[in-house]
């Protein structure tokens, strides 16, 4: 893994996403944001920049849609905003919701130009179309962390539990149907991440001052191995994140990169866990970090306000997610939800229970 870049932003980021088409890369503080670009050489520039409203209107969460030289953020006490990525000037607003009691957005996810973005304090989600601006469908469930199965027809979710966080998904290649996966025996968890073919997922979570890691077959959730160790007390001490809120594969999926509270990056085998190297990436924690298959480049922050561009170092073929429909295999080792998940058609203005 060879750094490319490096970049001193004036805030300790809390999530960094890169273009999955561009060379850009989104940095999201809880105050502001910014946007780099970097050139031929891999060296880092910015392009725009952004700043909160308010004291009070805290970012949560930042997502690019396919080829679009737009950007998306989220944020407490805030709707959702549209920005263009060359000068962060606002270009849209999103969000149905409202009120003093309103607590905002979190986890923002793009299906192409399908935006999901939920709001965990009402246990509310929304689905919206970015062009035409319509609110195609609603969900109601306490869900965060949003992520993309390779398959692209699941969208999955960790719920929000008390000191559980089962992971959920969304059926999205038929009619809408929401499942509680049979893996909700977990610590509290804050990040995870599907291996390029989607047969293996990793997990990380903090609990008591140690640091979790989990490897499961996917979707069996057999449990291939698990890592615990003590978070160093300086970490513990600092007022800042601790665990990475996303971890990555390598292009093949044979290995993942476990972002550390020590700031290290482990390269460890998807099946037994085995540490194979380590880099010292940033100076305490890392607070997200993000790859891109294509162009085998990872990006990480830290809590040190610095963000990395790397060059991966890896030689085997990239995996082809297979686009399969979801397998009665896979839905029949789950569990529906409670009746109050229920989608909400806006077309068609009925419910469709889960």
């Amino acid at each position: 893994m060879k750094l490319l870049s490096s970049f001193e932003y004036d805030n300790i980021p809390k999530a960094v996403r890169l273009h999955p088409t561009l060379e850009m890369i989104g940095v999201l503080s809880r105050t502001g944001g910014c946007i780099l670009q970097w050139d031929l050489s891999g060296r880092l520039r910015q392009l725009s920049a952004f700043r909160s409203e308010s004291a009070d209107r805290v970012y949560t969460d930042i997502a690019f849609p396919d080829q679009s030289a737009r950007f998306v953020t989220s944020g407490r006490r805030d709707v959702i905003v549209v920005r263009d990525v060359s000068n962060g000037v606002v270009l849209d607003k999103l969000g149905s919701l409202s009120g003093d009691e309103f607590d905002g957005y979190g986890s923002l996810l793009f299906l192409d130009q399908v935006l999901f973005a939920a709001s965990p304090a009402r246990q509310h989600t929304e689905i919206y179309d970015l062009d035409s601006r319509r609110i195609v469908k609603q969900l109601y469930g306490p869900m965060q962390r949003f992520q993309l199965h390779p398959e692209r027809q699941v969208v999955t979710f960790l719920l929000i539990e008390d000191g559980q966080s089962p992971l959920g998904f969304l059926s999205v290649a038929s009619s809408p149907r929401c499942y509680r996966t049979i893996c909700d025996s977990l610590h509290e968890l804050t990040a995870y991440a599907f291996g390029p073919d989607g047969t293996n997922i990793v997990m990380l979570g903090e609990t008591d001052g140690q640091f979790h890691v989990f490897a499961f077959l996917f979707p069996t959730f057999q449990l291939l191995h698990q890592e615990s160790a003590p978070i160093p007390d300086e970490v513990l001490a600092a007022d800042a994140p601790i665990t990475s809120n996303r971890l990555v594969f390598a292009p093949g999926g044979t290995r993942f990169l476990c972002p550390r509270p020590d700031g290290s990056v482990t390269e460890q085998e998807t099946l037994t866990g085995r540490e194979i190297r380590a880099w010292k990436c940033h100076e305490g924690p890392i607070a997200s970090m993000d790859v891109r298959y294509d162009s085998r480049l990872l990006v990480t922050a830290g809590v040190d306000c610095r963000v990395k561009l790397w060059q991966l170092d890896y030689k085997e073929a990239l995996v082809v997610p297979s686009g399969t429909h979801v397998t009665d295999e896979f839905v029949g080792l789950t569990e529906l939800l409670a009746d109050q998940y229920t989608w909400r058609d806006f077309d068609r203005r009925r419910i469709i229970n889960s």
